[in-house]
């Protein structure tokens, strides 16, 4: 795996339709990552903010916190206004990822069934809102 490959992913939600506007939002730092018409909506952020030792800290600062999650609720309100989303909580992807595991995770949603999905979006901390 070369470095390219590797980055830190935050991720707001998961649509089954191109969000519109996206560009708009966070000064244009979003971006999609589509796997078998699904789209997470992602951007990448700072490890000095995100990994799990940094995210522990700044959850106990509550200007940080306040800010982050407002924006987190915003963005994802955003989209819900013209569509359904899957939302993932606050922080749960401020982790080392790759794209290539997103876009495995995206094709299981696809083609898994109901169960399948409920328990993916426990383990993701994610809900289906809309």
């Amino acid at each position: 795996m070369n470095s390219d490959d590797q980055k830190l992913i935050y991720v707001y939600c998961l649509t089954s339709f191109q969000p519109s506007q996206i560009e708009t939002y966070e000064n244009g730092k979003l971006y999609l990552i589509e796997n078998n018409g699904l789209y997470l909506t992602v951007k990448n952020v700072s490890e000095d903010e995100y990994s799990e030792v940094a995210l522990k800290k700044n959850i106990s600062n509550e200007s940080w916190l306040d800010t982050h999650v407002r924006t987190h609720i915003s963005i994802i309100s955003k989209i819900m206004e013209t569509q359904t989303v899957i939302p993932f909580n606050f922080g749960s992807w401020g982790m080392r990822v790759t794209a290539h595991a997103i876009s495995r995770a995206t094709a299981m949603i696809c083609t898994g069934s109901a169960r399948r999905l409920r328990r993916a979006s426990k383990a993701w901390g994610a809900r289906c809102c809309g």
